[in-house]
Order: C-alpha cells, then structure tokens, then sequence
C-alpha cells in the first residue's frame, strides 16, 4: 500500500498529503491495486518511444541556428536558410525526408495543415522527428527548439570550434552534441563530443571512445541517436525536467489514497469477520476426507495381443504423484485376474488436480514393455461421490467407489 510521503524538487514521487499522520498503511484489495499500479507505467513510462530532437547548423555567425527575425518557414527541405552540403548529407544520414501535410507518423509538435517538409527516423522502436534548423521560421526555432531537450549542433570544420558560451537555446535543452565532418587517412569521419547542463547528473551512456571519430553512416547515426535517445532519459529524472515526470506520478499516486483509503475500525472488524468465516467453511469442507486411499486391482479384460503367440503377459502399474505400485505378472492371457490391494498416502496431495493413473502394459525380459493400455480417475470423484470410468480403445474399464476411505478398482 502507499501513503502519504514528503520530499524536494529533485526527488522522486511527490505526494502532496498524508493520510492521518500515517507513513503508510495496509490494502487488502491486493489485485485491484496491483492492477492501478501497473497503469503507472501505461501512463508515465520511463522509456522513450517518441523524441523530438533538434538539429542545428551552427556557423560563427549564428552559433545556434537562429535566423534573423521575421525570417518564414521553408515550404521545402530544398529551400531556407543556406548550409552546407556536408550538413546537407548529414540529414540524409540521419533520417528520410517527409512532407508533414501528408504525413500520418509522430509529428514532434510540427503541426498539422502545414506547407513544410522535415526529417524522421524511427530507430529501435523509437520515432524521432527532427527539427531542422535551416528549415524553421523565427517563431518556430523559438518555439520548437527551444523546447527540444536534446540538440544536436552540427559545424563545419573550417568554421573553427563551437564555444560553450555561445550556446544558448534556452532552459528546456540539456542534452548537447557538438558534430563535426573531418577527413582522415582519405576517410570521411564525423567527430562527436557531447556536453550536458550541470543539473543533469544522471551518467547515460553509451561512452565515448577516446578517438571520438565514427565512420559516417550507420555507425555514427547510431551511436549518436543511442546516446541522445539515452541523455534524454536522464534529463527527465534531474532538474528542472524531472517535474514533468514526478509530478504526475505523484498525483496518480495520490488518487490511489482516495481509491484505497486506511480502513476504520469498522471495515477491518467486517473484513477479518468474512476471513474467518472462510476459514472455517474451508475447514469443515474438509473435515472427514480421507488420509489414505486404498485401491484393490481386480483384473482386466479384452486386452490386445502383444506376443508372437497371440496373447500377452500383462502387469498393472498404479501411480498417484509420485507414489507408484506394480501388480504381478500374469502370463499368456488377455484378461487377467490380479486381485491386489495397493496403499497410497493423500497426505500433501491435492485433491482437486491428483489423478490416479492405471496402465497396463506387456512385461518382455528383453527391450521394452509394450503398452496395452490405461486410464485415469480424479481423486476429487473418488472422495466425492461413486464414478465409472473407460477407456473403449482396448476394452479396459475401471471403477471406483468410496468406502470409508478406501476405494476399490476393477480394470
């Protein structure tokens, strides 16, 4: 059960009362609950499987992408602002082109209705929609970007480095990666670094290697959208982002206190009266069953031919659970007569499933005993009232009857 419980901004769960002083207290209602609090996760899960993420053309003029002011949105990834064609082929890397007035996927916030194409990729079940720096009027870099907790700041390399102090998005942004296209050996590579405010103190991973270079391609488009997808992750549960995830779980948690309130004096004296009441049906339910069950194996008949000669030398194995007896072996005959009693403990062993179990098989002193066949009697229908049972494929028939504990077989 949970109660009422304190804590700060940066903590868990915040649940904003208590319930009579009380740190916690009991639920009986054990399914029902365990049923709301799995709707938590329903609700507020902790993984990603939608991300906007921001990807920014940075030059010296314009360190984070912003366009001047009144500058409108490009109708085509082919227009807005001017790039280069490295970054230009970095976009294509990283996702395919959509036109979002047709486009039916997860939108990242872009709006419907509108004359404008972007940049989307679903990546190991999580849908990322870009929000491309070239491609955003003024109001919506300010009101896209700057509400995108990862941002990825692609620089061309003779632009020279990207200074920290120039980068300011805004408060919402956490998660940085800083890109940058370089030639090596006659290779082209892009050159990762990533950088994260310092209210972010949750370690996400996956590290980076000491070279910092990855071959363009998959193995760049994948390492970086791991380690964003990652850092997004750990930004909600750090300040200031992680209101937006402990808020609402405590609230939920807080209706679960209305759902399920502390019991009255009066409800537990009611719940643990019904208890008891079930206690003691249960017991005289019980009451009078048998400990021991004796079965007396009487013959069979009509049994099918297992040997050269026409006949068989049939033996009967009676088992319940692990409890396991055999009859004699009759030799050449196809209906014989054993007349042996067998006991067998009911001592730990539950009645409504156990079945005895009576097979008939063929003994051979080489190879294996051929079956002849066999059938089953619930023990429930012994205790409980007379039954008949048969199995009609080899004319085996079995019967079984209570009488003061024992019960007698005839196969």
């Amino acid at each position: 059960g949970g109660g009422g419980a304190s804590g700060g901004d940066g903590g868990g769960g915040v649940l904003p009362t208590r319930v009579a002083g009380r740190d916690h207290y009991y639920v009986h209602d054990v399914a029902a609950f365990a049923a709301d609090v799995a709707r938590i996760e329903v609700k507020h899960p902790q993984h990603k499987h939608q991300v906007k993420l921001a990807l920014i053309y940075s030059t010296p003029d314009a360190p984070t992408g912003k366009p001047p002011p009144d500058t409108p949105a490009a109708t085509s990834a082919d227009g807005g602002t001017a790039r280069s064609v490295a970054f230009t082929d970095f976009l294509e890397e990283m996702g395919e082109r959509v036109a979002l007035k047709t486009w039916t996927g997860y939108r990242g916030d872009m709006g419907r209705d509108v004359e404008q194409e972007s940049y989307f990729t679903r990546w190991r079940g999580v849908d990322v929609m870009y929000h491309v720096s070239p491609l955003l009027g003024t109001e919506q870099h300010r009101r896209l970007i700057g509400n995108d907790v990862g941002v990825v700041l692609f620089r061309d390399e003779a632009a020279g480095p990207l200074r920290l102090d120039d980068v300011d998005i805004g408060t919402v942004p956490q998660v940085h990666a800083a890109v940058r296209p370089v030639v090596h050996d006659g290779t082209p590579l892009y050159q990762f670094a990533f950088f994260t405010r310092k209210s972010c103190t949750v370690r996400y991973g996956p590290p980076l290697p000491a070279s910092r270079l990855f071959r363009r391609g998959d193995d760049a488009r994948d390492f970086l959208l791991c380690k964003l997808v990652n850092g997004h992750v750990a930004a909600l549960r750090c300040p200031p982002l992680n209101r937006l995830f402990s808020r609402p779980r405590g609230a939920t948690l807080d209706d679960f206190i209305k759902a399920f309130p502390a019991e009255t004096a009066a409800a537990t004296k009611a719940r643990e009266a019904k208890e008891a009441d079930a206690r003691r049906r249960a017991r005289e339910a019980y009451r009078g069953l048998p400990q021991v069950l004796n079965v007396r194996v009487i013959g069979a008949r009509n049994l099918p031919s297992a040997d050269s000669n026409g006949s068989s030398d049939p033996f009967c194995i009676v088992s319940l659970d692990e409890q396991e007896h055999r009859t004699e072996v009759h030799k050449k005959t196809l209906t014989p007569q054993w007349d042996q009693s067998f006991q067998f403990s009911l001592t730990g062993v539950d009645a409504q499933f156990a079945v005895l179990r009576m097979r008939v098989k063929d003994y051979d002193r080489v190879g294996r005993n051929d079956f002849l066949g066999e059938c089953y009697v619930s023990i429930n229908s012994i205790v409980d009232a007379s039954i008949v049972a048969g199995i009609d494929a080899n004319a085996l028939a079995a019967a079984a009857r209570p009488n003061g504990g024992a019960a007698a077989a005839a196969m």
